[in-house]
């Protein structure tokens, strides 16, 4: 689902904040030196690792980046449950093209995280909205909308 939201970037102390305030997303990044190898099961935190190669673009790896996204207040997204997954990942690409000019070498996710936004996007049509329904079975003319478009659009005949 393409992106039309608006990402900012602000300096705290010791972190940075990425948000999203139409969508009410509130991302903390820390940088680190490592993935932790045990996290609690309530940490919803992306890693985007960046690796920097010798001079000379030789495959021995020097140096490797590592950040983590923290997920705060993943209760206050206002996003259809289905595309959070989505709206994460286009902050963290977002972030990660504009402070490091290009994409992570490799995103890998906590468990806690893994489960709430991966595992969670059942296609079963018992788990989904109304409007996810109806999204999912649109008309081939209507592909290019994401989401949000096709609601706005379809919204008066989908209360009737």
């Amino acid at each position: 689902m393409p992106s039309i939201e608006e990402y900012v970037i602000q300096d705290h102390d010791q972190f940075e904040m990425l948000t999203c305030a139409k969508r009410k997303l509130e991302i903390q990044i820390i940088h680190t030196d490592k993935v932790p190898e045990s996290l609690p099961p309530e940490a919803l935190i992306v890693f985007g690792i960046f690796r920097t190669l010798k001079e000379g673009g030789v495959l021995d790896v020097t140096q490797t980046l590592i950040s983590a996204f923290c997920i705060l207040n993943p209760e206050k997204i206002q996003y259809e449950k289905y595309f959070r997954h989505d709206l994460i990942l286009n902050a963290v690409n977002y972030w990660s093209m504009h402070e490091m000019g290009h994409r992570f070498d490799e995103i890998s996710y906590s468990p806690g995280y893994t489960s709430t936004f991966i595992d969670s996007r059942s296609l079963d049509p018992k788990d989904m909205s109304a409007e996810l329904i109806g999204y999912c079975s649109r008309d081939i003319s209507e592909e290019p909308l994401d989401f949000y478009e096709w609601r706005e659009k379809h919204l008066a005949a989908l209360l009737n």
